[in-house]
């Protein structure tokens, strides 16, 4: 039998109802800025409620658009808000489910990483996290045919997250919480807020990836924000 994680904060961070939920998203996309011939390394976006982040986490999403059919594994990592973790953890279940339906686990990859120093299988990590669940919604628009390997990031340091992040050719690393695309992909996300408790460690792992291909980290003229690029 298959075993899901549920949403757990749909209805409070962004809208349930299916319909709603992907007019906000294509409304969102629409909007961004997209940046024809560059292929990120790195994506950073926000992961707090969606009338506050979806506009800018837009901005980071919209760029895996001309690389859509090559993405087939994300690799999400977000600070945990409620169960501590120490190290990292995996949620111990075969998909996460939204509003808009199943996202498979790549259960393959997620066995590979509990291998690893620092990595555990803890289903309460993830049980209410947020961190997590808010890209869910903008991968399933953004790719259309890909598999999760999610990871709530408790008390690690960049020298452990790090490896998770590029422990396989040609990953894509996207911090939302942070996002790691490989030809296949990967997330993370690191909120600056103090409610927060491991937002540290994905931060300093983001300045230990190193650049590939055309590598930007500038402003948004439309938001004043850091550019999601590395």
């Amino acid at each position: 039998m298959v075993q899901v994680r549920p949403a757990a904060v749909a209805g409070l961070f962004y809208p349930i109802e299916p319909p709603r939920l992907r007019q906000h998203l294509t409304d969102y996309l629409a909007t961004a800025q997209e940046r024809p011939g560059l292929r990120p390394k790195a994506l950073i976006a926000p992961h707090a409620a969606y009338i506050y982040s979806a506009p800018i986490a837009a901005h980071a999403y919209v760029l895996l658009r001309p690389w859509r059919t090559e993405i087939r594994r994300v690799v999400l990592l977000g600070p945990v808000h409620h169960v501590w973790v120490d190290g990292l953890a995996l949620p111990g279940v075969d998909a996460f489910v939204t509003p808009l339906g199943q996202v498979a686990l790549d259960r393959d990859a997620m066995a590979e990483l509990a291998r690893l120093p620092g990595v555990q299988t803890l289903p309460a990590a993830h049980a209410r996290e947020h961190s997590l669940e808010v890209h869910l919604p903008f991968l399933q628009t953004a790719l259309p045919d890909f598999r999760l390997v999610p990871l709530a990031v408790g008390g690690a340091d960049a020298e452990q997250v790090v490896p998770l992040l590029l422990a396989r050719d040609g990953s894509t690393v996207l911090h939302a919480s942070a996002v790691a695309v490989e030809t296949a992909a990967s997330t993370a996300t690191a909120n600056a807020g103090p409610h927060s408790l491991a937002a540290g460690p994905i931060r300093s792992a983001r300045e230990a990836i190193p650049h590939s291909g055309r590598a930007s980290h500038s402003r948004q003229p439309s938001t004043g924000i850091d550019d999601p690029v590395v």
